[in-house]
């Protein structure tokens, strides 16, 4: 395919596939911070009764409640983390992260007593620094477009696309907080390609640990006092053998866990993940299915684009992005995905259109311009083809000299538009 010419970074992503939920963004913080960062030497039975935290209620319900200067301020994050990640400057990627707002909201509503709970955290944050430098590094390498301020559970956050050669694309929401500082820095974030709150799923993986500190802190996490310590180990064990590759352990784990737990977004997601890297590709079809079936969430139903254009269904695919966008916001590299897959089905005027709307919104969306290529060649559009070869060879790495061998480009080679590689 045209998409697959290399470029300098040997790129080869299969230009369908959206989205793998094997993404390292879901797990890795919690399996840094969890397991190398905690300590729990001190006693239980020697803690005192702590008066229970009260909930942090929602600041904000839409942009229009948001002060001025914090929207200015927050406009601001979102650009200059923009840069920093384009520019792979990692010392200002690590400090774009609020560690202490991380670890606070992770201990949100744990009672023990105030040497415990601080010893707890102070291992905690040494864990989640680790687990910042590692995400921080990861940010590095991707392709980040800052989208807007939005609102995220009440709070003010910076929308980001990221498009990963292997991960594909997903839309993160960053959290923001005031640090000590003074400044704005990330205290959350959420995937919405993976529904994935980072926050949220942490406290839930690291409720053995946290249930040592407050006993009564497991019946609050999941709404269900028959939960007990023994399967929120279990529960917590799934991420660990995932992120040693041991899938058929984290499957055979999945199924033994109670139902309160095994129907969980978050275990549903580690099970489909495991299913995915594994060898059943049906089971991991069928469990996909199941999964945005009974939760009707978009970030299911965005991992079954994937599963529907690898069975050529190209319709619900291109509905899939259709919700997810939706849910979200239209996005130039969503667009140009589903002018993929709409041309794949063989309806290049409907995925010239699509595409011809993403580089409206984005003209310089370096996914539009790469994975396009095969829809521009279709449509027969060789003005715009040469236009997007121009621009992925000055800011894409791409050198198309001498790889215009493929079938796909015979038509090009005969236009004028093609004299700069024959």
């Amino acid at each position: 395919m045209a998409s697959e010419v290399l470029s300098s970074e040997s790129e080869s992503q299969n230009p369908i596939t959206p989205y793998m939920p094997a993404s390292a963004y879901a797990l890795l913080l919690v399996a840094v911070l969890w397991f190398s960062g905690c300590s729990r030497s001190d006693n239980p039975a020697n803690a005192k009764p702590a008066t229970a935290a009260a909930p942090v209620s929602k600041k904000y319900e839409t942009l229009a409640d948001v002060p001025p200067d914090l929207q200015r301020n927050a406009e601001k994050f979102g650009g200059d983390l923009e840069r920093s990640i384009r520019q792979r400057n990692l010392p200002e990627l690590r400090a774009a992260f609020n560690v202490t707002a991380i670890v606070d909201g992770i201990c949100d509503g744990v009672n023990a007593s105030g040497q415990r709970l601080e010893q707890f955290k102070s291992g905690m944050a040494r864990g989640m620094r680790t687990g910042v430098d590692q995400v921080a590094d990861m940010w590095s390498k991707d392709d980040a477009k800052y989208k807007r301020v939005v609102i995220y559970k009440g709070e003010v956050a910076a929308r980001f696309r990221f498009v990963d050669k292997d991960s594909g694309i997903s839309m993160l929401d960053l959290v923001l907080q005031t640090n000590r500082q003074g400044n704005l820095a990330i205290a959350n974030f959420c995937n919405h390609a993976m529904g994935y709150d980072m926050v949220e799923q942490s406290r839930q993986v690291a409720a053995p640990i946290l249930a040592e500190l407050d006993q009564t802190f497991l019946e609050r996490l999941v709404n269900n006092p028959g939960v007990s310590l023994e399967n929120m180990k279990k529960f917590s064990g799934l991420t660990q053998k995932l992120r040693a590759g041991d899938f058929a352990g984290t499957i055979a784990g999945y199924k033994e866990l109670p139902p309160e737990l095994r129907q969980t977004m978050a275990a549903t997601a580690i099970y489909i993940t495991a299913l995915q890297r594994g060898n059943d590709m049906n089971a991991y079809k069928a469990a996909l299915k199941e999964a945005a079936a009974r939760f009707k969430a978009v970030n299911f139903q965005f991992m079954l684009v994937d599963v529907y254009a690898l069975d050529k269904d190209y319709d619900k695919a291109v509905s899939c992005v259709d919700a997810f966008m939706t849910a979200l916001e239209r996005d130039a590299a969503l667009l140009a995905l589903k002018s993929i897959l709409l041309n794949a089905k063989g309806d290049v005027t409907a995925a010239r259109a699509s595409l011809r709307e993403a580089f409206q919104m984005e003209p310089d969306c370096l996914y539009a311009h790469s994975k396009g290529l095969d829809v521009l060649l279709a449509a027969k559009d060789f003005p715009a083809v040469r236009d997007s070869m121009v621009f992925l060879e000055k800011h894409g790495g791409y050198n198309f000299k001498n790889h215009l061998n493929d079938k796909v480009w015979t038509d090009f080679r005969k236009a004028p538009e093609s004299a700069a590689w024959r």
